[in-house]
C-alpha cells in the first residue's frame, strides 16, 4: 500500500471503523500492552486484505484523544519502530509502512497493512436470512 497525502488526510479527517480500517486510542509501542495492540491490529488487517490502523482516536465517538497524545508522535511511532515490532512477532515477516497526518493542530499516525490473506467478497460471503 504506497499513501498520498489526500488519503492519510480523508482517514484522519472522517475516521470510521471498518473491515479493512481500525481504530485505536493513544497507545504506547515500547510497553508490552501497547506493541500487543498493535501487533494484534496489524495480523487482523493482514489477514483481512490488509487496510489501515489509525492511533489517536476513540474508537466509539470516533473523536480525536487530545488527552493522551505522547509528545512526539512522529519518533514513538516511526517506521522502523512499528516494522519492528511486526517482524518480530510475525512467523512470515510482511511489511508495513507508517504515514502521518494533522487535525486540529496534532499528529496523528496511520499504519497501512498490506493484504496477506485475500478475502473474496462475493456473495457466497454474505449470510443468509431466513
Amino acid at each position: 500500500m504506497i499513501f498520498d497525502e489526500n488519503q492519510v488526510q480523508a482517514l484522519i479527517d472522517r475516521p470510521g471503523e471498518t473491515l479493512q480500517s481500525e481504530i485505536k486510542q493513544w497507545i504506547d509501542p515500547a510497553i508490552a500492552e501497547g506493541a500487543a495492540k498493535i501487533i494484534k491490529a496489524a495480523f487482523a488487517l493482514y489477514n483481512r486484505n490488509g487496510g489501515y490502523l489509525l492511533i489517536g482516536f476513540n474508537d466509539k465517538t470516533l473523536e480525536p484523544d487530545t488527552e493522551n497524545a505522547p509528545a512526539d508522535v512522529k519518533a514513538v511511532f516511526h517506521q522502523d519502530i512499528i516494522q519492528g515490532l511486526v517482524a518480530r512477532y510475525a512467523s512470515k515477516p510482511f511489511e508495513v509502512q507508517v504515514a502521518f497526518g494533522e487535525r486540529d493542530g496534532n499528529v496523528y499516525p496511520v499504519i497501512a497493512i498490506k493484504p496477506g490473506v485475500q478475502v473474496r467478497q462475493d456473495s457466497a460471503d454474505k449470510p443468509t436470512s431466513g
